[in-house]
This record gives structure tokens, C-alpha cells and sequence, in this order.
């Protein structure tokens, strides 16, 4: 299943698009991702409050969430500080020539 995205970057024309597409949008189009999430967490203030109060949850792991961070606002740093690392690494990936 992995091997046509390998057979893809094999080619040059293909990765040289896929950079400048990249490059294109990386600036203000991905910051504003986290603004986005700062501007839904203040209108989740009321609701959140109300949910962690019917199912106190906070601090446990529940099905699928890496870890209990505590708190709505440690939650939504760690969102915002995950979607961050994973654009540096995208650009390091995408600006690179790890698939020559």
C-alpha cells in the first residue's frame, strides 16, 4: 500500500511541486490553525466547564488520549504544541532530499 507514494517521489517534477505547494501554504494558512484553536477553546470556556463538571475525566486516560493532561487548557496546549512540531517536521521533510 506504501509503495506508490514511494514510486511518487521518485520523481522529481512530482517533489518539486509538492514543495512549492507546500511552501505556498506553510506561512499564514497553517499559523492560522492555531488561532483557530485558541479562538474555538474561549467559546468552549461554558461548555467545558459544564462537561468536566457531569464527567469529572480530566485526569484519566479515557479510551484513546495519550495521557490526562488535567485541565482543559493543558489539553488544548498540548494540541497546538503537537500541530506545531508536526509542521516543522512536515517542512523538514517536504524541503529535503530525503527522497533522493
Amino acid at each position: 500500500p506504501k509503495n506508490w507514494i514511494n514510486r511518487l517521489m521518485k520523481d522529481k517534477y512530482f517533489r518539486n511541486k509538492i514543495r512549492l505547494r507546500w511552501n505556498e501554504i506553510k506561512g499564514e494558512k497553517l499559523n492560522s490553525v492555531t488561532l483557530f484553536i485558541d479562538q474555538k477553546s474561549k467559546e468552549l470556556q461554558f461548555s467545558q466547564q459544564k462537561n468536566f463538571q457531569q464527567w469529572p475525566i480530566l485526569n484519566q486516560k479515557v479510551y484513546n488520549n495519550i495521557q490526562a493532561l488535567g485541565s482543559f487548557e493543558a489539553e488544548v496546549n498540548y494540541l497546538k504544541n503537537y500541530y506545531q512540531k508536526r509542521i516543522i517536521w512536515l517542512d523538514s521533510q517536504f524541503n529535503s532530499y530525503i527522497f533522493d
